[in-house]
């Protein structure tokens, strides 16, 4: 099998990435713009970044003449959900070391949710390097369009936040047809209430840390109370 009908699945299956990346990206590109900053510098950030939402927070700090402690502390607080998913990672389908490394800074929200769907699963450990290298060019590449087109769209365009949403609602809507076990979704459902409750009880905003974790410990207990750790 050639490499380029190799990679055709992960070009597939980076296209509903890329109409998200795409817009958002050029969103950043035009926020860099905006706030002064040179356009060179949006590309560079989803190069070596490429961290979303997290690019744009390093935007206000660069402007805000931050100190390191905080840049840390606001990127772990951030980007803390990486914490979770990432432990199931297939890195033991990457190889060699520079692939697996590559899969470990190129982590995103979506990529992710790709790899762990139904189509996604199949894919072998040169097909997922390929699918993050190309989610981080359509990233960049929105970025660097942003940037350039910055003094020419209006201030007034908006909705390329929503991109990121429609995504996540259709990735989310694929994975729960196909769920086997009904369970998931109780579960989903508790760890939705209890971080909401969190959120109420508590002032601060807490839900999405309390949610991940709640439905981390449902699914751990689920795990071991089938007896599938033997």
């Amino acid at each position: 099998m050639s490499t380029l009908s190799h990679l055709r699945k992960p070009a597939a299956l980076s296209l509903p990435i890329a109409a998200a990346y795409l817009p958002l990206g050029m969103a950043l590109g035009l926020f860099v713009d905006s706030s002064g900053l040179a356009p060179y510098w949006a590309p560079i950030m989803g190069a070596t970044i490429f961290a979303g939402s997290m690019e744009f927070v390093v935007v206000a700090l660069l402007l805000q003449h931050q100190t390191l402690p905080a840049v840390f502390l606001t990127t772990l607080t951030v980007n803390f959900r990486h914490v979770f998913y990432g432990l199931s990672l297939p890195v033991t389908r990457l190889d060699p070391l520079p692939a697996k490394l590559y899969g470990v800074f190129a982590l995103t929200d979506e990529t992710y949710s790709v790899i762990s769907s139904r189509r996604g699963k199949t894919l072998d450990g040169h097909q997922i390097t390929g699918l993050q290298i190309l989610t981080q060019c359509w990233w960049v590449g929105g970025t660097a369009i942003g940037a350039l087109a910055g003094s020419f769209i209006p201030p007034s365009v908006g909705g390329f936040e929503f991109a990121l949403v429609a995504l996540f609602l259709v990735l989310s809507a694929e994975e729960l047809l196909s769920l086997e076990h009904g369970e998931v979704l109780v579960y989903l459902a508790l760890a939705i209430v209890v971080g909401a409750a969190a959120h109420l009880l508590s002032g601060a905003r807490v839900f999405l840390p309390v949610s991940l974790c709640s439905y981390v410990l449902l699914l751990i207990a689920h795990y071991f109370a089938r007896g599938q750790y033997e």
